[in-house]
């Protein structure tokens, strides 16, 4: 990992769209970008939570914070990267570095009431290392790609379905496509 991540400041915006920061103590080391998606909530994963491997959260207007779920490390995943996606139902899209059943990290939703499911797990040889972002194509799929693993090592291109069916499995970057001169 790089070691790298940036403090996320919840904030909340008024009728009038002024803005101002949540409560104290509100702050989450995140991987992802906090945004809105969707007015008036917004929504984020973290590092941290209850077993220290991360969360996602959603906090409304007002400031107040609602952890969705806690990583526990395991089979559901660890330390959520990037950014998460909505669907038009409002489960959430997005990707864990690390756990998983191979321990390579996973593609998961959660649902609005907080149930995670594990969409994918990586095994390493489709890829490991999930970091970057998800994006969806007009049928739901998810579209993807791991730092490391697959054929060359250097990180895979993946398609996974809402169902969870691993499309692409493990689609290999050449070490000149994913390391840009």
């Amino acid at each position: 990992m790089s070691g790298r991540s940036r403090l996320a400041i919840l904030w909340k915006e008024d009728a009038n769209r002024r803005v101002s920061l949540a409560p104290q103590g509100k702050e989450h080391h995140s991987l992802g970008a906090t945004r809105r998606i969707g007015r008036p909530r917004h929504f984020d994963s973290s590092r941290g939570g209850a077993s220290g491997y991360g969360t996602v959260f959603e906090v409304t207007p007002d400031g107040t914070e609602t952890v969705l779920h806690s990583f526990t490390g395991g089979t559901d995943g660890s330390y959520p990267a990037a950014g998460l996606l909505r669907d038009a139902k409002g489960n959430l899209y997005g990707t864990t570095t690390g756990g998983g059943s191979d321990g390579y990290g996973t593609v998961f939703r959660v649902t609005m009431t907080g149930t995670e499911t594990v969409l994918h797990s990586f095994t390493g040889s489709d890829g490991y290392y999930p970091i970057a972002g998800l994006v969806k194509d007009a049928n739901g799929n998810l579209y993807g790609t791991t730092e490391f693993g697959g054929s060359h090592g250097s990180g895979t291109v993946f398609k996974v379905t809402r169902t969870g069916t691993e499309t692409l499995p493990g689609t290999p970057l050449k070490v000149s496509d994913s390391r840009p001169s």
